[in-house]
């Protein structure tokens, strides 16, 4: 008698270059676009696409929060979220693509986690963390942190665009 069983989806093995850390490069060059980012917004002479970056880099270390000791709190990824929406909303409100000396602290902390992250994951983590990123922020629209204080971002894809490019043509 055959049972029934539930059907399992068999992954592929991963290769050799997914359970390796990602290269020495590719990792400066991960973390280097975040601090760029900081830096600009720290100045005030930043736009939609710094803030953008960390917000990706809050949402990617946060599915990567298991790699390392630092990581396993959620207060410092909600602190940052909501730092992200406070800055837009402020640029909504006229004022300037920037963020203050007390949010840049925090904002450089995930940083740091987010590079002793990348140094530790294999590359996998990494492409599997950029997934859950996709299905839940860019495709869902909603965050993944839990006890987030945002439950829907008020700040739509449209409205970003606006604030970038203008007015979206009808």
């Amino acid at each position: 008698m055959v049972k029934n069983r539930p059907h399992r989806v068999r992954r592929r093995p991963r290769g050799k270059d997914q359970l390796l850390p990602m290269s020495d490069g590719r990792i400066r060059a991960l973390s280097l676009e975040g601090h760029i980012a900081l830096s600009v917004l720290r100045s005030g002479h930043g736009d939609a696409v710094q803030i953008g970056r960390l917000s990706q880099i809050v949402y990617l270390s946060y599915f990567m929060r298991d790699l390392t000791p630092a990581g396993s709190d959620s207060e410092p990824f909600r602190r940052a979220e909501h730092i992200i929406e406070c800055c837009i909303a402020r640029v909504m409100k006229g004022g300037q693509w920037g963020l203050k000396a007390e949010e840049c602290v925090v904002m450089a902390r995930i940083l740091l986690l987010y590079d002793a992250q990348l140094a530790a994951a294999p590359a996998y983590r990494f492409v599997d963390a950029w997934e859950q990123f996709q299905r839940a922020v860019v495709n869902n629209f909603s965050t993944p942190i839990e006890g987030s204080s945002i439950e829907e971002s008020n700040i739509s894809i449209d409205v970003l665009t606006k604030l970038v490019h203008g007015p979206v043509p009808a």
